[in-house]
């Protein structure tokens, strides 16, 4: 083999070594590249899933001008009922019983405080069990003109009392709160004995029997 053989020989060799580095360079870029790509489109689809978008580098501009607002609605002033004191505390503290339970069931509140100030025992938990389902199926009494309350002390002493009173549900009928019509109620006349406590600075009524027909 002469010189020049040998010498082109070897330069062929090492161009054949070059490009398969070459090659192999290639095919190691390629596959990072894909590797690369592979992650970036795993971690969008993370993101995606999970509820979020990717961020970008740019954020939204912020709007140029502003909607009309909507002024907000004031809310429907609920009634307070009230009635005019007796002198007897027996007696008004049976009246502040309805005139609170009456505001509570048109506020839909159980736990309305005039209620539980002047209420306690089976006569509170009649109260808020009423309210409750009143409010769950959308009902609520109205007082109709010419409604009051009538009662009578029939049994007072210095640590207990009882009232008869004669209700008229036909005057303070039971209505859908939303439509205002009237819920069947085959009950019209009922005669109601309230037992009464002393407690604190006034009287809680604390039984309710309530008596189908007049006192």
């Amino acid at each position: 083999m002469t010189p020049h053989s040998t010498t082109a020989s070897r330069r062929h060799h090492y161009a054949a070594a070059a490009a398969g580095v070459a090659t192999r360079h290639r095919h190691t870029s390629r596959a990072r590249r894909d590797a690369r790509l592979a992650w970036g489109s795993l971690l969008v689809s993370g993101l995606l899933l999970a509820g979020c978008s990717p961020s970008t580098s740019t954020p939204p501009a912020p709007p140029t001008t502003v909607g009309p607002t909507t002024a907000p609605v004031a809310p429907t002033p609920i009634p307070t009922w009230t009635f005019p004191p007796t002198a007897d505390p027996i007696n008004d503290a049976y009246l502040q019983f309805w005139a609170a339970f009456m505001d509570a069931q048109t506020r839909g509140e159980p736990d309305y405080p005039p209620l539980i100030r002047y209420t306690d025992g089976q006569a509170l938990d009649w109260a808020q069990a009423v309210i409750r389902g009143y409010a769950t199926r959308g009902w609520v009494r109205t007082i109709e003109k010419g409604y009051d309350i009538h009662p009578q002390v029939t049994r007072r002493s210095s640590d207990a009392a009882q009232i008869i009173d004669q209700q008229d549900w036909t005057l303070w009928p039971l209505k859908e709160r939303h439509t205002g019509q009237a819920v069947p109620n085959i009950v019209t006349q009922q005669c109601i004995t309230a037992d009464l406590a002393p407690h604190d600075s006034t009287w809680q009524v604390t039984t309710l029997v309530f008596t189908h027909g007049r006192c």
